[in-house]
This record gives structure tokens, sequence and C-alpha cells, in this order.
């Protein structure tokens, strides 16, 4: 699947850095974090929907991957309603810990921009489940530079459906 999907190198150097709150010099920085349920069973369940592309596929976005959980190194492409083009990412990091779980993704050469994504669900010690979503992230070219403002409103939007993804309208914002 991986050379099917993904060719080249990924377009930012700071990999991994979502998952432990980093923001590279340069890049625009998004953190959102949601209540989406409650107890053990909440919690697989959100992993479980998490590792096979749930979040996106909920969003609305189209998703071409390995037909399993997703492991780091796999390459997926997406696209997004009323973006002409295929949106190649590589999985550069997945969580499987007892009380958190998740992953983030980086952009493969051909994404409108360079960065990276995280999807984490944590189970906190009062038994509530969040999702952590961060992301750092500028345009890939001096094209999606000109049309930032439409580049960082369609990230705006899929942000919220993300958020909104694993239990509708549940949760809040921080």
């Amino acid at each position: 699947m991986a050379d099917e999907l993904g060719r080249g190198a990924l377009t930012y150097s700071s990999i991994g850095a979502t998952i432990e709150g980093h923001v590279p010099g340069g890049f625009r920085a998004v953190e959102r974090v949601r209540v989406i349920g409650d107890g053990p069973t909440s919690f697989h369940e959100a992993v479980a929907a998490t590792m096979n592309w749930g979040i996106q596929r909920a969003s609305g976005v189209r998703v071409r991957a390995a037909e399993r959980p997703l492991r780091s190194g796999d390459d997926v492409v997406m696209r997004v309603p009323l973006w002409p083009r295929d949106v190649p990412c590589r999985v550069v990091c997945v969580i499987d810990e007892p009380r958190r779980a998740g992953f983030a993704y980086g952009t493969l050469p051909g994404h409108p921009e360079r960065g990276e994504e995280a999807f984490v669900v944590e189970l906190d010690e009062d038994g509530s489940v969040r999702l952590r979503i961060r992301s750092f992230s500028r345009p890939a070219s001096l094209i999606f530079w000109i049309g930032y403002p439409v580049v960082r409103l369609m990230q705006e939007i899929y942000t919220r459906r993300y958020e909104r993804a694993l239990t509708g309208s549940k949760g809040s914002r921080t």
C-alpha cells in the first residue's frame, strides 16, 4: 500500500512534534480539546474509531489507506470535498498506552500545506474521555500563500468537524 500511495519524503523536518505539543518556528499551531465521553468503554470505542480513520471519515473526508488499524509509516491519501486534488500524508507516530492512544500524520509532496496533525484520545483520572487535536502547518507553495485565508478557513472548518466526529456535538472546547 505504501508504494502505491506515498512517494517522497515528508515536507517538514520536526517529525512527531505534535505529540508533545512542540511547534516549530514559522508554522501556525492549532490545539483543541473536547470531552467526547465518559469511562473505559467510551475510551476504547473512540480509540478504535480513531485508529481506523474514523474521525476523518465522519468529517466527510474520503480516505484511501490500508484496511486495518493504522501503523507508523503508513501512507494515506485523503480527498476533501470541494478540493480537486488528493491530499497525501504519512503516519509518523502511533501512541498505544493504557489511557492514551492515537496518531500523528505528516504531509507529503502534493499536499497544499506542510506540517503535521495529531489525534489523541485520553482517558482522564476522573473518567472523562477527551479528544486532543494538535497541528502545525504553513502553506506548501506560493499559490497556497496567496490563497492562505481560504486554506485557513478550510482548516478551521475541518478541525471543527474533527472535534465533533466521534460524538456529534457533545463536549466543550478549551
